[in-house]
């Protein structure tokens, strides 16, 4: 959204996966900063694997051993420094709505029907507002759809770049 914000003549097309174009809410922040706190506290993995991880993903996708280590392991790269850096982010994100209706290029805003920290309806309201949007959900999954369901989420994708 600050690429179309900052330079939309640059991009012929875009994608909106499992996003948000609000700037944070209170209770968010605030949760946030609990959260900043904790990791300080070398309470990291605790942070991550616990109030963190339910979220991310369908209830289905967390019987998969594979996914879940991986997921794991994509917090261990990131790390505690890394996480925090992540949260202070979006506790200063801008309100990226401004940008939505004046964008130009075929947009798909894709989502996991079941994306508990991006919900279907934030999608449903940036396809509405945004004049040549293309609104997906993928069945079945949550906030890492590319993850959860790269099958999906590339065939939608293509789809959309054949239209």
């Amino acid at each position: 959204m600050e690429v179309m914000r900052q330079a939309p003549e640059r991009v012929t097309r875009l994608a909106l996966i499992d996003t948000n174009p609000n700037s944070p809410k209170p209770e968010q922040v605030k949760t946030w900063e609990q959260q900043i706190k904790r990791v300080k506290n070398h309470q990291f993995q605790e942070v991550t694997e616990k109030q963190f991880f339910p979220h991310l993903i369908h209830e289905n996708s967390k019987q998969d051993p594979k996914l879940v280590q991986s997921i794991k392991e994509m917090f261990k790269t990131v790390g505690a420094e890394g996480f925090i850096n992540q949260l202070k982010a979006n506790q200063t994100r801008p309100k990226g709505k401004d940008v939505l209706p004046v964008m130009t290029c075929p947009v798909l805003v894709l989502a996991g029907k079941e994306d508990a920290l991006c919900p279907p309806e934030i999608h449903e309201e940036m396809a509405e507002i945004i004049p040549n949007a293309t609104l997906v959900f993928i069945e079945n999954c949550g906030h890492l759809s590319t993850l959860e369901q790269p099958e999906a989420v590339t065939d939608a994708m293509q789809d959309w770049l054949r239209s």
